[in-house]
C-alpha cells in the first residue's frame, strides 16, 4: 500500500485515512486514490477566494451578474473550479 502524506491538515488526513481504507478494501485502485488525495492537496492550497476575486476583474459581465444578484458566489466559484 501508499504510504500516503499525513503532513497536512486534520481534515485531510481523516480523508487520506479513509481512502486508504478503500484501497485496502479494493473498493478504489491505488494510482487513482493517489490522484485524488494529489487533487485535494492541491485544491487545499489554493486561495480561492483570490481567484474569485481575480475572476471578476477579469469577466465584468460575470460581475455585473454577480453585483445584480443574478449570481451567487457559490456559483461562480463552481464555475471558476470548473475550468482548472
Amino acid at each position: 500500500m501508499a504510504a500516503w502524506d499525513f503532513s497536512w491538515d486534520s481534515g485531510n488526513r481523516t480523508l487520506a485515512k479513509r481512502v486508504n481504507y478503500v484501497v485496502k478494501q479494493g473498493i478504489l485502485p491505488q494510482e487513482e486514490a493517489a490522484l485524488l488525495l494529489e487533487k485535494t492537496k492541491f485544491d487545499s492550497l489554493i486561495d480561492w477566494n483570490a481567484k474569485y476575486e481575480q475572476f471578476l476583474k477579469d469577466n465584468p459581465k460575470i460581475k455585473a451578474k454577480v453585483d445584480s444578484g443574478e449570481w451567487t458566489k457559490e456559483q461562480v466559484m463552481t464555475l471558476i473550479k470548473g475550468r482548472r
